[in-house]
């Protein structure tokens, strides 16, 4: 899709001198390369899924606390009282 340009930024970020020496330090160039080797690995088809995905799982995990607190109470009455607002 975009003939590597993503991939290849990531992998220039991550061979900056600055970066390299943080990345020994913690010890993590195994786990970096092989993130870089997943990506390179995946279509673009599997990123449009985990981000199609993420936003159904974030939707409904941050939509039901949200209509929770923001939900109004129906009155005993059937909710007449509601009506007679919206007649006014």
């Amino acid at each position: 899709m975009d003939q590597g340009y993503l991939l290849a930024k990531f992998s220039s970020i991550m061979t900056a001198p600055e970066n390299q020496e943080m990345i020994r330090q913690y010890g993590m160039q195994q786990a970096i390369n092989d993130s870089l080797k997943m990506m390179e690995q995946m279509r673009p088809i599997d990123y449009a899924l985990n981000v199609l995905t993420m936003n159904i799982l974030l939707g409904i995990f941050l939509g039901l606390p949200i209509a929770a607190l923001t939900r109004r109470d129906v009155a005993a009455n059937g909710g007449q009282d509601n009506q007679q607002i919206v007649n006014r």
